[in-house]
């Protein structure tokens, strides 16, 4: 046996006894695509994104077209409407990221000022 395939077998064995299996028992809870529910029942959405206006002007600044990039326009997107919409599907948190087109078109400077004002954008 491996040194590397000993360690691997050690640890699943030592994560077996101490329990960490429990994860996936009765408690847990399928949840739809793109969304996590807890034990305790609570909701993460874990697969969403924030069309920020940051986000909308950089990509214009950096000449990337949604449209030819993806093949469809940026949909519509606002804090107020994406809490509303967490409240109606019972979700407690989203993690949100960033969509595509991504925001590199090969112009380094331009493009981190840009990723600098999203991060500003989002924190807030």
């Amino acid at each position: 046996m491996k040194r590397r395939d000993f360690l691997k077998a050690g640890a699943f064995g030592a994560l077996a006894m101490l329990g960490i299996g429990k994860i996936w028992d009765n408690k847990a809870y399928a949840a739809p695509a793109g969304e996590v529910k807890l034990p305790s029942g609570r909701k993460i959405d874990i697969h969403a994104h924030a069309m920020l206006p940051a986000y909308i002007d950089g990509l214009k600044k950096l000449g990337i077209d949604p449209m030819a990039e993806e093949g469809f326009p940026l949909p519509q997107w606002s804090a107020a409407a994406h809490l509303a919409f967490m409240a109606d599907a019972g979700i407690d948190y989203t993690i949100l990221s960033l969509a595509t087109p991504h925001i590199y078109n090969g112009d380094e400077q331009l493009t981190c000022e840009i990723a600098r004002q999203i991060n500003v954008e989002t924190a807030d």
